[in-house]
């Protein structure tokens, strides 16, 4: 019997898709930076006439999940699901490690009061889902990466029982009626986990965005992306008793709206507007690449490295040092050692699996979210 392939056919890529993931992850940035860390004490250093914009930057998170339930829907087409889990491991993981390991190394040596973390934290980190195994993230911002493999393992089960493509409006459907009935009346915290009920309303706008751009523009998905869209809106209304009991200050309900608004708006004007990518400069895919380890790596080594020279350098010196900084590593990472790990890892599930190279590379078909 000839062995299923693991040979895929790369796509173009959304470039325009790609600048805004990074210009996402640029204004999350900005949300820890400048709000989150003075607010929650784990960064010293603070400048304060950025607080009241820059506390609106968690909706970044957000856009992310638009522009993941769009790629995900695209990169799943066409293939089994085993090739989809390995294109999103091969993907996600070599960085996540490299990243995570270089936080838990600053962590230890630049300040280790900042959040003691020990081996045992690093080894459970290398599992992704850390709190899972009584540890704690090596970094905050790892939650949305989880929130992000459980949306993937539920494509990879709908992919295994051949029902993704076919049926996906009706998994849209079904799965933000169980978003809705969780968040506003059961409040279920095993289904806000295992269904991710809490985000569900940005992964399912992506998915139905992808339906009408690739198949129809018919009015079932736009219903359901007009449903999504609403949903998502009272689930943030909903939070914004939660970050002001964290923060001590409460976003305006009107700008959280708007942004999430502009955010949907974003997408899908990058969708439309160079549907293949390539009359767009190269800048922008490489700007593009930076935006998941810049995301992996700015948080808690951000906080540590601003607090360790802003005595010496002042706050606006220390912030635009640190940012330069991680940029650089971030850069490192992408374009450097990320390959040449997602290159021998390709290579080594190969020969586990099949006994012989892959035909084709595991290629990123467009921008996605970390």
């Amino acid at each position: 019997m000839t062995a299923p392939s693991t040979k895929i056919q790369s796509q173009p890529r959304i470039i325009l898709l790609d600048v805004l993931r990074l210009f996402a992850a640029l204004i999350v940035v900005c949300f820890h930076w400048f709000f989150r860390g003075p607010a929650s004490g784990d960064q010293a250093t603070n400048v304060a006439v950025a607080n009241n914009i820059a506390m609106y930057g968690y909706i970044g998170v957000d856009w992310f999940f638009i522009i993941s339930g769009f790629v995900i829907a695209w990169t799943a087409e066409g293939r089994t699901a085993l090739q989809f889990a390995l294109a999103r491991f091969i993907r996600i993981y070599p960085a996540f490690v490299v990243c995570m390991t270089l936080t838990f190394v600053g962590t230890l040596y630049l300040q280790p009061h900042f959040n003691v973390v020990g081996f045992k934290d690093w080894c459970a980190n290398l599992v992704i889902f850390a709190p899972a195994l009584g540890s704690k993230f090596i970094d905050g911002a790892y939650w949305s990466i989880v929130i992000e493999l459980i949306f993937y393992a539920w494509v990879f089960v709908f992919l295994l029982a051949g029902v993704f493509d076919r049926h996906r409006k009706a998994i849209a459907v079904i799965w933000l009626a169980i978003s809705l009935i969780n968040q506003h009346f059961l409040h279920s915290g095993i289904l806000r986990l295992v269904a991710a009920t809490e985000f569900a309303p940005w992964f399912i706008m992506g998915m139905m965005l992808h339906d009408i751009w690739k198949r129809s523009f018919t009015i079932v998905p736009i219903v359901i992306l007009t449903t999504a869209f609403f949903a998502s809106c009272a689930t943030l209304l909903g939070q914004l008793v939660e970050f002001t009991r964290d923060y001590g200050q409460e976003p305006i309900q009107v700008v959280v709206l708007t942004l999430n608004t502009i955010g949907l708006i974003l997408v899908i004007a990058c969708i439309y507007a160079a549907p293949k990518g390539q009359f767009w400069p190269r800048w922008a895919g490489i700007a593009g690449a930076l935006s998941y380890p810049l995301y992996l790596l700015h948080q808690h080594l951000g906080y540590m490295f601003i607090d360790l020279i802003a005595p010496t350098l002042g706050a606006t010196s220390a912030l635009l040092l640190t940012f330069i900084l991680i940029i650089c590593v971030a850069s490192v990472v992408a374009f450097l050692v990320e390959p040449i790990l997602r290159q021998k890892l390709t290579s080594g599930l190969s020969v586990i699996l099949h006994g012989s190279k892959i035909v084709a590379p595991v290629v990123e078909r467009a921008s996605r979210v970390r």
